[in-house]
């Protein structure tokens, strides 16, 4: 029995220091793709599963901006860690996750021709001007093969956008410049739930927070996460985060990215009601569990964007 136990002990070790090991080496891939960890995203995703697809509009897909992107690097982040999945080792999948984003209308504006050269994920590979209009010629050759093919020209319907969401928060300007990922600086947001609209008594002193920092410096990619409540006179049941972004200078509500922006739309949780910290600090409430642990990545929209935060339900 002891033999038994010991074999079985030394077997679980085993697994254990193979775990270690493997999550390991991912870390170290990870930092050394550039890709930051904190743009790591679970694999979960409206394109979970695949649909009927045509073989040429696959081949279509596959031999232009799928081969682009194993070429170009897109591969490092996209294969699998960070959504859309457009580079998933299944070529069917990522074409589901590729659709959504590409209106064969009107290829050349789709974007995946501005996020190959944006920076947003603050590495070299995606940093390259010459993108761009290689992207674009790529666009426009899978666009002709779907069209023959008598696909859509419009998009597939993606994310889970709420273009009027029932409660909604005052809006305020984001920082710029907001501080990097790369540092450990970390810039708050506070919303006053007394100004929600519309009113709610038992969040009457209550304040939404939310971190945020900068993929990259060229500031055009918010990292957004950690939304936590506090102030609160009672617990409180919420569902459905969305977060909306425009220019200062613009009007609305504004809009959500539904690249990875929306991904706070199947939130539910209960917040317990908790007391404002006196006095507040400089930064996060880390004293306090945050909402959600996923992690947002928000395309900017100018130099000077404000934001709102809307909810699905509030009870």
């Amino acid at each position: 029995m002891m033999m038994a136990t010991t074999m079985v002990m030394t077997s679980m070790k085993q697994k254990l220091d193979w775990r270690l090991w493997f999550f390991f080496n991912l870390w170290v891939v990870a930092s050394l793709c550039g890709c930051d960890a904190s743009h790591v995203t679970d694999s979960a995703s409206s394109a979970e599963e695949t649909t009927a697809v045509s073989v040429a509009s696959l081949e279509g897909f596959s031999s232009t901006i799928y081969a682009f992107g194993q070429q170009n690097g897109c591969v490092t982040c996209h294969a699998s860690r960070v959504n859309p999945q457009w580079q998933n080792p299944n070529v069917e999948l990522a074409y589901q996750f590729a659709r959504p984003f590409v209106d064969f209308a009107n290829p050349v504006a789709s974007i995946f021709a501005s996020y190959v050269s944006n920076n947003h994920c603050n590495n070299p590979i995606c940093n390259n001007p010459n993108n761009e209009s290689v992207m674009q010629s790529l666009l426009t050759q899978w666009a002709l093969i779907e069209v023959q093919q008598g696909s859509s020209t419009s998009g597939a319907v993606a994310g889970s956008t709420l273009a009027n969401p029932p409660y909604v928060t005052a809006t305020l300007p984001i920082p710029n410049p907001l501080p990097l990922i790369t540092t450990k600086d970390i810039a708050v947001l506070r919303f006053n739930l007394s100004e929600l609209t519309p009113a709610l008594s038992n969040l009457s002193g209550a304040v939404l927070e939310l971190s945020i920092q900068s993929f990259n410096t060229g500031q055009n990619e918010y990292k957004i996460f950690n939304p936590r409540i506090y102030g609160n006179l009672r617990s409180i049941n919420l569902s459905g985060i969305h977060i909306y972004v425009r220019p200062a200078s613009g009007s609305g509500l504004g809009t959500e990215d539904v690249i990875q922006g929306d991904r706070w739309a199947d939130v539910q949780a209960t917040v317990r009601s908790a007391a404002t910290p006196s006095p507040l600090p400089d930064g996060p409430v880390t004293s306090l569990p945050s909402i959600t642990s996923i992690v947002l990545g928000v395309e900017a929209q100018s130099e000077a964007d404000v934001i709102t935060i809307g909810f699905a339900q509030i009870r």
